[in-house]
């Protein structure tokens, strides 16, 4: 259950923090540096932790950590395997523990349907993983 209300407090605060970030002038920022991230491109969501990390989880079944050096200078530190399919994520700012979600995949449909157009693969019932990250 703590675990839980930590999971809703860090969404809670992504989506405070996204909306003050979205209402910002255009003006205002500017890009810095540019990553390629993720094996195949794909990616979903990115963090900011407050020691200094920019985490980026990527539909490939990685976790790529960014760290800010300087002001506008940053670098990649790492890349962790996480679980393919694991890219909503959530950080609980006290622990700096990451929380990610995913679960097994079986084979993608040979043909579309009116139901599932982009032949999505169904998911393995029981398979559901949360998955808890931290240094």
């Amino acid at each position: 259950m703590r675990l839980l209300r930590s999971l809703v407090a860090a969404l809670s605060a992504v989506v405070i923090c996204s909306a003050a970030v979205a209402a910002q002038p255009a003006g205002h920022f500017h890009v810095a540096q540019r990553y390629a991230l993720g094996g195949d491109g794909v990616w979903d969501y990115v963090i900011l932790d407050s020691i200094g990390n920019r985490l980026s989880s990527n539909g490939d079944g990685t976790l790529t950590v960014v760290h800010e050096d300087a002001r506008d200078r940053f670098r990649v530190i790492e890349t962790v395997a996480t679980m393919p399919g694991a890219r909503t994520m959530a950080l609980d700012p006290r622990s700096h523990r990451l929380c990610l979600v995913s679960a097994r995949f079986g084979p993608a449909p040979t043909e579309s349907t009116a139901a599932n157009p982009r032949r999505r693969p169904p998911i393995v019932p029981g398979s559901f993983t949360l998955l808890v990250l931290e240094q």
